[in-house]
Formats: C-alpha cells, structure tokens, sequence
C-alpha cells in the first residue's frame, strides 16, 4: 500500500474512534490483521484492501481527499 493510503487510513480509523482490531472485525480479518498492514508488516492483496474500505463506508479515492484529523 502506499504510504498515503496508509497515512489516510490510519487518520480515518482514529477519527471514527476505532482501534485496528475493530476494523479487522468490521472487515472479517483475523485478529492484528489491520495493524500488520498499517505498520507496513504485512503487504495485503487488494481485496483485503477493498475489504477494509469496505467496512469503514470509504472507496479508493478517499485517499485522494483533505485528510481528515484525528480527534484531540
């Protein structure tokens, strides 16, 4: 993934309140799924990646949005 993908997901993720192990249920990933990818542990296929926009509501070009900032 992209390091602005990434970065644009991981703000989404803390603006919605969520943890990543929230995000790997809500997509059906197995448990530090979610963290391996966003820590650049783990390079995921596209359906994953599809399977995480798909459960947070978001398609590929919210990465191209205003990022959105996280919650103080």
């Amino acid at each position: 993934m992209t390091e602005r993908l990434i970065r644009a997901l991981r703000a989404e993720i803390a603006a919605r309140g969520l943890t990543q192990l929230q995000v790997d249920h809500l997509a059906g990933l197995g448990d530090g799924h979610c963290s391996a990818i966003l820590n650049g542990k783990r390079i995921p296929k596209i359906d994953t990646v599809q399977r995480i926009l798909d459960a947070l509501d978001l398609d590929l070009a919210f990465a191209v949005r205003e990022p959105v900032e996280p919650p103080q």
